[in-house]
């Protein structure tokens, strides 16, 4: 790829001159270059690829002596062309044109759009950016494939307990739900698929989005445009004035677009949105740091979503294993514990193109906004105090959901590290509905699933690995003996009557 080794000189004179003949090349050439056949086929193959494999985006990479393409699948990038340096010129402005940007300006950012066919004859769109880099332009391409459907919630990954949490949310006819996580963490699907579970023919939904993701029928999209000043702000002020039950704020992106959410919050409207933190309770110090009141965040939100993304593990070939020490203490197992857990690694096969993961599932962490929590952020309560208060609630971390799913073999424990950083507070989980369980609890409080590992003679829950019962000091393995009933034995001697002696010696 033309990479340039570690310590290798840079001819600072022969690079500034090479610099400065791309910037300066005439634009007949350019266009020239771009109207090639090879050129055009080649533009062609690099879209439909993408398309095809479902990419979410397309990297087009100059090195020194060639050009670098690359896929995002699943989160993750994957190269898939390794082309000669001298379709680089051509290529860029293939692309640019395509994009309606300006072909002769290289020294600055650009941003367009352009539009490709599918195979199946339905257009995709692209979101075009490029940045001039040491060996020339670089452009990358969001793909925004409408043809793919709104998910139902029930399909995103929630747990059962979870799901019913975010439905709460929604039921509610004005308030600020806001969903939370890193960009590429599915929050723009959550924020759909939410939008789908209210909608009926006596709402009125409008959302404000850049860009807009999916097409949602009977949903009024609008797209931002900083060309024309139409930003998140100014396009919910006159949002406002249109009559929403519902509003969907693509990002708070600043003071000034918080406020006015917060504002439409207060005065009869439901409105979702998003932010970028790291989890729930975060969400009252990023929306403090960017000027919002305690007391208005605190009036105003409803609930908080935070989200990642996993992997899923292709089911056709995943592998049961047992993971190192060093990952087993990463997420706070111990041997004892992981010994009764079924654990799986990701293999590759032709199903999975050899990656040993098939699309992505969400793990999640639901924040209600409860009267405690409410209280605790108007008083400019720390987060950790937010955290406690939201966890003795009930509120299940992003780390137990993801351990949750690593259990049910979803996905895998290194890809749970990959995206949790800190798989912290560690409970067990109810493998019905996925809700909090204490470790002395016989069954789920929330759905009432009896819960497996009790002791054999006082009933009392018991961890994986424990030999004797910590309540009644006997062994976990021996049979409890089974107690004769008065009853049984009038069943078996066909209901006769007793004599009053022996009801005497039983009531003794």
């Amino acid at each position: 790829h033309g990479r340039r080794g570690a310590g290798e000189p840079l001819g600072e004179t022969a690079l500034a001159r090479r610099a400065e003949e791309e910037v300066f090349e005439p634009v007949a050439g350019l266009k020239e270059r771009s109207e090639a056949a090879p050129i055009i086929d080649l533009v062609d193959l690099v879209v439909k690829s993408a398309i095809k494999s479902r990419a979410s985006d397309i990297h087009v990479e100059p090195m020194e002596k060639g050009v670098l393409i690359r896929h995002r699948l699943d989160g993750l990038l994957k190269e898939v062309m390794d082309l000669p340096k001298w379709v680089h010129e051509g290529l860029i402005a293939r692309l640019k044109i395509m994009a309606g940007m300006d072909i002769a300006e290289k020294r600055l950012p650009q941003d367009g759009r352009l539009r490709s066919t599918a195979e199946d004859g339905t257009d995709v769109d692209f979101r075009v950016s490029t940045l001039r880099t040491l060996f020339g332009e670089k452009v990358v391409m969001r793909v925004l494939d409408h043809r793919k459907g709104v998910p139902a919630l029930e399909e995103i990954g929630l747990s059962a307990t979870a799901l019913e949490e975010l439905r709460g949310f929604l039921r509610h006819q004005h308030g600020m739900i806001l969903v939370v996580g890193p960009t590429g963490s599915g929050k723009t699907t959550t924020l759909s698929s939410s939008i789908r579970g209210v909608q009926s023919e006596k709402t009125n939904i409008i959302t404000i989005e850049d860009p807009i993701e999916y097409q949602i029928p009977g949903v009024n999209q609008t797209q931002i445009n900083d060309k024309i000043k139409l930003t998140f702000a100014s396009a919910l002020r006159s949002i406002l004035r249109q009559d929403p039950d519902v509003i969907l704020l693509g990002e708070i992106r600043d003071g000034e677009t918080a406020k006015i959410a917060m504002q439409a919050a207060q005065t009869g409207h439901l409105v979702l949105s998003t932010l970028h933190t790291d989890d729930a309770p975060s969400v009252v110090t990023r929306l403090a740091d960017i000027g919002a009141e305690p007391f208005v965040i605190a009036s105003a939100l409803v609930g908080v979503v935070a989200q990642r993304l996993v992997r899923r593990l292709c089911v056709h070939c995943r592998r049961q294993y047992t993971p190192p020490a060093d990952v087993l203490r990463s997420m706070n197992i111990s041997d004892g514990d992981a010994a009764s857990i079924p654990f799986y690694k990701a293999i590759g096969c032709d199903h999975c193109n050899h990656t040993g993961y098939r699309g992505r599932i969400g793990i999640y962490e639901v924040m209600r906004v409860t009267d405690k929590v409410r209280r605790l952020i108007a008083a400019r309560a720390t987060e950790d105090q937010i955290r406690d208060t939201a966890i003795a609630g009930g509120m299940v971390t992003l780390g137990e959901d993801g351990l949750a799913k690593v259990k049910s073999g979803v996905t895998t424990p290194e890809e749970l590290l990959r995206v949790v950083t800190e798989v912290r507070e560690m409970r067990t989980l109810c493998g019905q509905c996925g809700a909090a369980v204490g470790v002395d609890f016989n069954a789920c409080p929330n759905c009432g699933k009896r819960l497996g590992g009790g002791c054999p003679h006082c009933g009392r829950a018991l961890q994986p690995g424990w030999n004797f019962c910590p309540y009644c000091a006997r062994s976990t393995a021996e049979p409890k003996k089974p107690q004769k009933r008065l009853r049984e034995r009038d069943s078996r001697e066909g209901r006769r009557e007793l004599p009053a002696a022996n009801i005497a010696e039983f009531k003794k």
